[in-house]
């Protein structure tokens, strides 16, 4: 899913058309799997939280993760 996003925001169309791509997979995931979802969101509200600390740590481990 989160690819899927990223590659919505890739895209040479409209932003708009970019942003409503992306929620229509965010609300597709949500009803396929909604434990999965909650579990997601908790997993960004602490990565959030965590950037907030130490961004340059994060950034770091997420270009390892995103290659």
């Amino acid at each position: 899913m989160v690819l899927g996003i990223k590659d919505a925001f890739n895209d040479d169309k409209d932003p708009l058309n970019n942003a409503c791509e992306a929620l229509d997979l965010v609300v597709k995931f949500k009803k396929e799997h909604p434990q999965d979802f909650n579990e997601l969101f908790e997993i960004l509200k602490e990565l959030i939280q965590e950037y907030e600390q130490n961004p340059d740590e994060i950034k770091q481990n997420l270009k390892e993760i995103l290659k």
